[in-house]
């Protein structure tokens, strides 16, 4: 039975909680990572509490580390001879610090990040406080922390993540802005603002792939076009390398083919890169974590895969020339290279999501118009929802079928110059637009004022004009785009 003063401790704790992140010293919070700035998982304190981190060695001499709160008290006692949490598993080395947040990031041997190189940032893809967001994510130099919010009907929620600081608003905007310190992309930057007229894309995964070094582009016999991205000196797990490549809406390597094996084998000829490959779900049976498809063709290198052979689960692949150019299976936490890329073409099924007017068919393409008076953002996202896409307006045979569909609306369409100002492109398939329906005059940023999204319908005489992406109320309706059941889809 819970004493008077217990039940009362036990209330402020949970009140603690209920604050969310913001107010306490701020600390990782992980067991058994390999590095202690491997944690992405951060906690606020008690009072009497500071940061810590204690090295453990297990039986088989492998050393991983918790970090987490500790006892202002405890840390302040004499240090004691360790005994062991966990049988056979040896506390080796512990250490409490106080000076700044996230402080237990490195210690007992484990080095942290360079602060020179980038900043942590929170990261949380949908959140309903801003200040609730207890996943952390480290940011590179070119890129701010941000924090944005989203309304869509009666619906409001929060998003936090790295932003490319290209993107960023120039100031904030009251509902959505970036900051350059380690974790400031908080509520506080949020309040006091003033509505803007432009805002920042709402998810991190953006239409166009982009690599922050230089594309390498490969043709195959095919004449189909791949494209690389090598991230040099960058060797990291391989959830961080997926999470890497996925932020710039590509990919890890997926080899199907002899050929695309002596493309890889000569980009990566002199480094270890991880592939996209794993068999976490299902030990033994590998797939491409991207597709969902299991692997077909191995290109293993002598005795590999040898999982069985170690105590360490060995779940994901690499290559290299440390294995003559054959995959191994490793350790995922494994600090290894990356490589991502984009263009590989797969033969997809389309979800099948119902659109609540019903789908309209066309040219091969299905339809849903739906009375709605969203941003570009907005609408873009809701046909999302639909596995769909604005509509790709390349041919006046469609704006014609669209018209005969609904005589009387305005839309927005696939067609935006945002983050490539002066070069139009379709935003779902990352083409330029070489067909003109402009409207006279147009596009023409209207008393300078960047207007980087399309929009078309029947106020316009069934013409393109350009508006700016954030504005409301622009739109009587929402046109989503998918192709028939069935397509060819490249993956990003």
């Amino acid at each position: 039975m819970f004493t008077f003063i217990q039940v009362i401790l036990m209330f402020c704790i949970c009140f603690k909680i209920s604050q969310g992140l913001q107010g306490g010293r701020i600390c990782l919070s992980c067991n058994g990572v390999v590095k202690p700035r491997d944690c992405s998982t951060v906690v606020v304190c008690g009072t009497h509490e500071v940061c810590g981190l204690e090295q453990v060695v297990s039986s088989a001499g492998i050393i991983t580390y918790n970090v987490g709160c500790r006892s202002s008290h405890v840390c302040s006692s004499p240090s004691k001879k360790s005994v062991p949490k966990v049988r056979s598993n040896i506390v080796t080395c512990e250490r409490c610090c106080n000076g700044t947040d996230l402080c237990n990031s490195e210690g007992c041997g484990a080095t942290g990040f360079d602060p020179a190189t980038g900043k942590y940032c929170y990261s949380c893809p949908q959140h309903i406080h801003p200040d609730k967001c207890d996943h952390i994510y480290f940011c590179y130099e070119d890129q701010d922390c941000y924090i944005g919010k989203t309304t869509f009907n009666v619906d409001s929620f929060y998003e936090s993540r790295c932003q490319s600081k290209s993107l960023c608003p120039s100031t904030g905007t009251g509902t959505s802005a970036c900051c350059k310190t380690s974790l400031c992309n908080t509520g506080s930057q949020l309040s006091g603002g003033s509505p803007a007229l432009t805002t920042p894309k709402p998810h991190i995964n953006h239409a166009e792939p982009h690599c922050p070094t230089q594309w390498i582009t490969q043709r195959n016999s095919n004449n189909v076009q791949y494209m690389y991205c090598l991230y040099p000196n960058q060797l990291v797990p391989w959830h961080t390398a997926k999470l890497i490549c996925n932020r710039h809406n590509t990919h890890l390597p997926i080899i199907e083919t002899d050929e695309e094996k002596a493309i890889i084998d000569r980009i990566a000829a002199n480094t270890e890169i991880w592939l996209d490959a794993t068999d976490r779900d299902q030990e033994g049976v590998f797939v491409w974590s991207t597709t969902k498809e299991t692997v077909s063709k191995y290109y293993w290198a002598s005795n590999e895969p040898d999982d069985p052979k170690y105590t360490a689960d060995e779940d994901c692949v690499e290559m290299g020339p440390n294995y003559l150019m054959g995959w191994n299976d490793a350790p995922c936490d494994r600090h290894v290279g990356v490589l991502c890329e984009y263009g590989v073409t797969k033969h997809v099924q389309q979800p099948s999501v119902a659109c609540p007017t019903g789908w309209r068919s066309a040219f091969n393409l299905e339809y849903c118009i739906v009375k709605n008076s969203g941003n570009w953002y907005q609408s873009k996202n809701y046909c999302k929802t639909l596995g769909a896409h604005l509509p790709i307006l390349d041919s006046q045979a469609k704006m014609d079928k669209l018209r005969q569909f609904e005589p009387n609306m305005e839309f927005w369409a696939d067609g935006t110059e945002e983050g490539h100002h002066g070069q139009w492109q379709w935003s779902s398939i990352v083409q330029a637009i070489h067909n003109n329906i402009w409207l006279a005059g147009e596009p023409n940023d209207y008393n300078g004022i960047l207007e980087e999204c399309m929009e078309t319908g029947s106020k316009y005489n069934w013409e393109w004009n350009d508006a700016p992406c954030s504005w409301q109320n622009r739109s009587t309706h929402v046109v989503c785009e998918k192709p028939s059941p069935t397509f060819n889809q490249v993956i990003g």
